[in-house]
């Protein structure tokens, strides 16, 4: 296998990985596993996607203002372009925790609510307002 195919092989996981179904706000996070299982006290939040319809609505803007200082983790190689608009990028994920859950977000979250009029959960927004740990 020369230098090529080994990459065309490698690029190609990486586009099956992405094909992944997008994860439900507040359900068990499954992106990024690296091989752990899945954790039901890890849930996913503003995983968003084109085909599928978003809760909308206001938020806080002290939830938004917390939100963009949260920390950053498993930064990807590549970019996550918005699937509404193409206007933005993302390759990281938010995590925020709170007692025994921890919540994992794209990036993008932030430019959802900002551009796309995306709510997330209520409890999600109460964690990061009220009492979040980084």
């Amino acid at each position: 296998m020369n230098k090529f195919t080994s990459f065309k092989n490698w690029a190609e996981e990486e586009q099956e990985e992405f094909k992944n179904p997008p994860i439900e706000d507040l359900e068990p996070y499954t992106y990024n596993l690296f091989g752990r299982n899945i954790n039901k006290n890890i849930l996913g939040v503003g995983w968003l996607d084109e085909n599928r319809p978003y809760n909308k609505g206001e938020v806080p803007i002290a939830f938004i203002e917390k939100l963009k200082k949260a920390k950053k983790i498993n930064h990807t190689k590549g970019w996550h372009d918005c699937p509404f608009c193409g206007k933005a990028r993302g390759s990281c994920e938010i995590i925020v925790r709170n007692n025994n859950k921890t919540y994992l977000a794209p990036e993008l979250i932030i430019h959802y609510i900002e551009n796309h009029n995306y709510a997330p959960p209520q409890e999600y927004i109460n964690v990061v307002i009220n009492n979040y740990e980084n």
